[in-house]
């Protein structure tokens, strides 16, 4: 283990928060493909950083909530699922490397479990919006494409789920090696690199929250789409009393976009607004209570955010995958004094 290093914690959490908050604009204008998935195992990556250099496993919570809470000051119309996604990965890293002695095996545990729990949310969300008839439509689907190439008669979705599943399981252990091992490789490329350390001297400029104002027309439209939403639910239920006034069409395509529509919506415009009511109160209670280390953060990020910036820049004459390589080792170099 290292050194407990304040200025590390900060510098880490800081990078957290910005790939949580900013990357996907950043990854965008790069022209990374595979955002998602690369921020979920940037996640554990961080994680990993946080264990190797704080000195309690408390202190990976504490980054956990001020990540969601810069996230909300620098993302806010960021959806709930998204604050829990943040939650699971810091609460998890907390849990598994406080009980887990060996670093190494935790880290890979952790890039694991969270992975892993990105998918299976996402075919969880799958199924709830759109119902089994989705699974069963592609079965049947696959079933038909693999019969004209002569396949037996099998359930072929169970196939496509574990390669599925095994692709995020796979790139989950990747990351918890690398979070894994990155500890050692940042001593090392500074000592073997120290041509490209450069200097991080940056004037920050103000960061523009994004505006919370509604314009006119988002107001009506989304008048439009709850009255819509009110009166389906209304026609839907309708037959549950009188079987016999079945006023919704019956076809299994229309019954699915229905569907589909209803716990859309309902999210949206019901269930998702409760939950973010409540989760800014707390929310505004932590920034309270937390204002100093958010204000460290804060002040942290522009010289975060041109640091990898400037390390991708420097990166822009490798070819193909050194790319990659050459821009992890500028920017652990840089990132961490």
């Amino acid at each position: 283990m290292s050194t407990p290093n304040k200025e590390h914690f900060f510098r880490i959490t800081a990078l957290w928060a910005l790939s949580e908050s900013m990357l996907g604009g950043i990854l965008h204008g790069l022209k990374i493909p595979i955002t998602g998935i690369l921020v979920g195992g940037l996640a554990v990556v961080y994680i990993c950083l946080l264990a190797y250099y704080t000195s309690s496993r408390k202190d990976i919570l504490t980054a956990t909530i001020l990540v969601m809470l810069i996230k909300g000051l620098l993302a806010p119309h960021s959806p709930f699922g998204a604050y829990f996604a943040v939650f699971f990965q810091g609460a998890m890293g907390w849990l598994i490397f406080s009980i887990i002695p060996s670093f190494r095996l935790g880290a890979m545990l952790l890039g694991l479990i969270n992975l892993l729990e990105s998918a299976l949310q996402k075919l969880i969300v799958t199924t709830i919006i759109f119902g089994q008839d989705v699974w069963v439509a592609l079965d049947e689907f696959l079933t038909y494409v693999m019969g004209q190439f002569g396949g037996s008669n099998q359930q072929y979705i169970y196939t496509l789920l574990a390669i599925y599943l095994g692709i995020y399981g796979l790139v989950g252990l990747f990351f918890g090696w690398l979070g894994g091992s990155i500890p050692n490789r940042i001593a090392n490329y500074r000592i073997k690199y120290p041509d490209l350390v450069f200097d991080a001297s940056y004037i920050a400029t103000d960061e523009n929250i994004p505006s919370q104002r509604k314009s006119r027309r988002k107001k009506i439209g989304k008048k439009l789409i709850v009255w819509i939403w009110v009166i389906l639910l209304i026609l839907l239920i309708i037959p549950l009393f009188n079987p016999a006034l079945e006023l919704l069409p019956q076809q299994r395509i229309i019954q699915l976009l229905i569907r589909s529509f209803l716990v859309i919506a309902g999210w949206l415009l019901v269930i998702g607004p409760m939950l973010m009511r409540q989760f800014k109160n707390w929310m505004a209670k932590k920034q309270s209570d937390m204002s100093k280390d958010i204000s460290t953060i804060l002040d942290m990020m522009p010289e975060t955010k041109w640091i990898v910036k400037e390390s991708w820049k420097q990166a822009q004459n490798q070819k193909k995958l050194n790319r990659f390589t050459y821009f992890s080792k500028v920017l652990l170099i840089n990132i961490f004094p």
